[in-house]
């Protein structure tokens, strides 16, 4: 397994919420390095998986997330992720994988501020 997936596999077996049997799974990207061995993986351990790409309608990757235990953004596109994407019941696990810069400060896939009192855990970026 590349670097980056074993490392968001060792930061959530940290906090143990590495069990992904009988949970869904958003994986937003789809990268040989980083999307698809992430899915694959998520579905070793037992979860089911939706793998959406830049070809997956918006509205489809939203339905998609609002209703997965675990959210994996790795699409480098900045603020992808806001709170039409998560529910309000403080369950999800999102993980930002992605990176990029506003104003030459960097950010990250998942626009934090709007869904971080509704989710369980999350990754910053940076951090």
């Amino acid at each position: 397994m590349p670097a980056t997936p074993r490392a968001v596999f060792h930061l959530l077996e940290q906090y143990q919420l590495a069990d992904f049997k009988g949970k869904t799974v958003a994986v937003l990207g789809q990268s040989n390095i980083v999307g698809k061995p992430l899915a694959m993986e998520c579905i070793k351990r037992g979860g089911t998986v939706y793998s959406c790409n830049s070809s997956t309608p918006a509205e489809e990757i939203r339905a998609i997330c609002t209703r997965s235990d675990y959210i994996i953004s790795c699409t480098g596109r900045v603020h992808l992720v806001d709170s039409a994407f998560v529910r309000d019941d403080q369950t999800q696990i999102i993980v930002d994988v992605g990176y990029g810069h506003i104003d030459g400060k960097p950010v990250g896939d998942v626009k934090i501020d709007e869904v971080a009192d509704k989710i369980s855990a999350y990754t910053p970026v940076p951090g």
